[in-house]
């Protein structure tokens, strides 16, 4: 016997790969228990995007409505584990969001891109339900390098690849004012 056996679950096995890759990757996690490595693109579903610490009824209204108004085949939460405001999701903490959202019976996309930019790569024909911060953010050239040529580029390989934005608006914590659009765009 030459040494020890470590047993590492798929998730695990999953989340290393996501970790130790330098291409865009995504895992399906789905809520019978299957989890493999997509083959790019995802198509036709509404994704909700986020870290989901912890998830709540309004991540789940969100992106059930989201659905309603894009009426895709699938929906998905979908957890980046390296996040561009917030840092990388421990393994841990990857799990521990994973079964409360199994409760919630929700399938779940693993990714290993935070911006949208960087994701469309595998997404096509979807419907991504963001809230109007992440809507700021999307239309923020900071993320972008500072650069308003980059985001408009973005913004084109998103249209591209048929995606589109369902925004939601929200109460803003701070001035407690309702932040969003007074119609569809």
């Amino acid at each position: 016997y030459m040494g020890q056996i470590k047993m590492i679950s798929l998730i695990e096995m999953a989340y290393n790969d996501l970790v130790a890759s330098s291409e865009p990757k995504v895992y399906s996690v789905l809520q019978s228990g299957e989890i493999s490595l997509c083959v790019p693109p995802v198509r036709d579903a509404t994704i909700l995007s986020g870290s989901f610490n912890p998830v709540h009824k309004g991540h789940i209204a969100l992106v059930l409505a989201a659905n309603e108004k894009g009426k895709k085949s699938k929906v998905f939460l979908e957890i980046a584990i390296v996040n561009s405001d917030k840092g990388k999701v421990s393994l841990p903490d990857l799990q521990k969001r994973l079964e409360i959202i199994k409760t919630e019976k929700m399938d779940v996309l693993l990714t290993n891109r935070s911006r949208f930019t960087d994701k469309i790569v595998f997404l096509e024909k979807c419907a991504l339900a963001i809230g109007y911060d992440t809507y700021e953010r999307v239309v923020n050239p900071k993320y972008y390098d500072d650069s308003v040529a980059k985001m408009e580029d973005s913004l084109s390989t998103i249209i591209k690849n048929e995606c589109i934005f369902l925004v939601a608006g929200r109460l803003n914590d701070k001035t407690k004012e309702f932040q969003g659009f007074t119609e569809d765009l």
